[in-house]
């Protein structure tokens, strides 16, 4: 029997390892938190890579408007806190907690218009730890799964 793979030693996911979206609000807010918000660069671009290479950005055709506002209400259905929004900007700020541990993950969503309608990217960071077990990623998937319902 083959065992579990281990998740990537990493706890910052983004859909732009380029350019990830940066927090504002939050972070200002993380002072109890052990990891900071400032992405690892290149090294973690590469463990995301290789850990979940389908984590990519959210074309959508709808306008920026209307991709912030779907973004929202999906973040809502998703019970994530959202601290701080920007509608101007279209980016909004949330925090989002396990289940079993209820531990907090701070999470980024940026809007951007792209050539046929909008580009949604994101980033989430777990508050502790050195890897998220795969859970960022996940609520990632999930998040862009619910987008495109409706």
């Amino acid at each position: 029997m083959n065992p579990q793979p281990r998740a990537a030693p990493i706890h910052d996911i983004t859909t732009d390892t380029a350019n990830p979206p940066a927090f504002e609000v939050l972070d200002d807010t993380r002072a109890g938190a052990r990891n900071t918000l400032e992405y690892g660069g290149v090294e973690v671009a590469d463990q995301q890579a290789t850990a979940y290479p389908d984590i990519a950005p959210l074309e959508t055709g709808l306008s920026t408007d209307a991709a912030f506002e779907r973004a929202l209400q999906v973040a809502g259905e998703m019970g994530w806190e959202i601290v701080a929004t920007d509608p101007t900007r279209h980016r909004f700020e949330a925090t989002a907690r396990t289940s079993v541990f209820y531990f907090a993950d701070d999470i980024v969503v940026s809007v951007t218009p792209a050539e046929n309608g909008s580009r949604v990217d994101m980033r989430g960071v777990s508050r502790v730890g050195r890897s998220d077990q795969g859970v960022n990623a996940a609520r990632i998937r999930t998040f862009q799964q619910q987008f495109h319902k409706e």
